[in-house]
């Protein structure tokens, strides 16, 4: 682990070895689907942070934040509540 810490040291630090890095906080998420019901939350209450409610007070604690989302974001999507149509 402390040879990642100074690799990313040198890296973001421009090439220098540092004796020490301060510490940074991350928050890592599960996979996010906001298609279909969430979708059409979102879209009926006009709030495309509805999803972060609970969770974005916690979020915002982290230095990085990295979440795995499992969904296209369309241009003109068109909300649905059933069938196989995973965007948002």
């Amino acid at each position: 682990m402390k040879w990642l810490l100074a690799l990313l040291a040198m890296i973001l630090g421009g090439g220098e070895i540092v004796d020490s890095v301060a510490p940074v906080s991350l928050a890592v998420t599960g996979d996010v689907l906001l298609a279909r019901s969430v979708n059409a939350k979102m879209v009926e209450i006009g709030d495309f942070t509805y999803p972060w409610a609970g969770v974005a007070e916690k979020l915002r604690q982290a230095d990085i934040i990295f979440i795995n989302l499992e969904t296209p974001l369309v241009k003109d999507c068109k909300p649905t509540t059933e069938g196989m149509k995973f965007w948002a």
